[in-house]
Parts: C-alpha cells; sequence; structure tokens
C-alpha cells in the first residue's frame, strides 16, 4: 500500500502566532495540568522547529455507525494541536477513507493518500460499507516518541515511499526494523 509520505515544512513566522499557540502563550494560569501542558508544548515547540507532523499522544480511533471519533490527544503540525475533547466525524457510506487532521483541530477525509490542502497530519484509513465501518487502521501514521518520529506500516519488505531528505524516521513492518536516512531506508535488524 502507498503510504502518505510524512510531511514536513519549512518554519515560518509571519508575525502574529497562529491559533495553535495560544494555550501556550496565555500562560498557565488554571493550575498544574495547564501548567505542565503549557512546559510540554514550549518544549516540543523548541525541539521540534524542523515542521514535522506527528502525533505526540492519544487521537486514538473509535466507531459507531458511520460516525468516526477520535480520542483527545496532542499533535505537532507545525505548532502543538491540543485535542481537548473528542471529535465526531461522519463518514461518506461504501468507501475508503484517509482520515486527517487539520491545524486547526478539525479532522477532514480524503479518497487517496494524497494530503488535502492547508496543514494535515495522516491518522489512519476507514472503510466503510452502507450503514458502518467494516475496517480501519493507523499503518503509516506518524508518531513522536523519545524525540524520535516512529511509525508502523504493513509494507512485506523496504519501505515503498521516499519521505523528505531532511527527515531521520523509525519503520517497524513485517519486512524489518528500518531507518530512513534521507536517502534510503536502511534496514536494521539484519
Amino acid at each position: 500500500m502507498a503510504f502518505p509520505v510524512p510531511q514536513v515544512s519549512a518554519p515560518s513566522h509571519s508575525g502574529t502566532d497562529p491559533a495553535v499557540l495560544s494555550p501556550i502563550l496565555a500562560g498557565a494560569t488554571d493550575g498544574y495540568v495547564k501548567a505542565n501542558k503549557t512546559a510540554e508544548s514550549l518544549e516540543t515547540v523548541t525541539g521540534l522547529s524542523c515542521g514535522c507532523y506527528a502525533v505526540l499522544s492519544g487521537l486514538a480511533f473509535s466507531d459507531a455507525g458511520l460516525t468516526l471519533t477520535v480520542a483527545t490527544g496532542w499533535a505537532f503540525i507545525d505548532a502543538v494541536v491540543d485535542v481537548a475533547a473528542a471529535i465526531n466525524y461522519t463518514l461518506p457510506a461504501s468507501s475508503t477513507s484517509y482520515i486527517w487532521l487539520m491545524q486547526a483541530g478539525t479532522l477532514t477525509h480524503t479518497a487517496t493518500t494524497t494530503p488535502p490542502a492547508g496543514k494535515a497530519l495522516y491518522l489512519g484509513k476507514v472503510v466503510t460499507s452502507g450503514s458502518a465501518v467494516t475496517s480501519s487502521d493507523t499503518y503509516g501514521v506518524v508518531t513522536l516518541l523519545g524525540g524520535m518520529i516512529w511509525r508502523v506500516t504493513d509494507d512485506a519488505g523496504t519501505p515503498a515511499d521516499s519521505p523528505g531528505s531532511n527527515l531521520r524516521i523509525w519503520t517497524k513492518c513485517p519486512g524489518g526494523l528500518y531507518i530512513w536516512t534521507g536517502a534510503a531506508h536502511t534496514r536494521l535488524d539484519t
């Protein structure tokens, strides 16, 4: 399967702060939880100025009928995106949908692995019948673990995609454990 190539964009600043940064910039005024989240956000923003798009925590799927629910969590889409409440999204019937979290904290879908316009993080694939979800998977979703970019795919051998040359991505698949060196996938568990 062709997985969405992990996205990276050049960091930029237009002179105004993105809306997704407002919780960080507002400060920790309502207790320790907000203080911890603010500190985590600032650490992430300063450590990921490369513009990587990745899941930081949470954002798991569940479904009922044609309604997909994405759980709370954090993502990095050129800035920290805090999904503070679960998001319900109505899926089209009898289709395959690739689910994307937009930088504004909303969901969208595409019929192919090509990202939608704008800054979007791939969350997985969902297949529906006429009235319900029949299968879903998160193969190809990029996560940030321990400061490194990870993903799991179903590639039988070497991953078939070519992420950007400025990325280093660990990929675990039935074909082995690989690292993208910026030019090629190199197997590490031989």
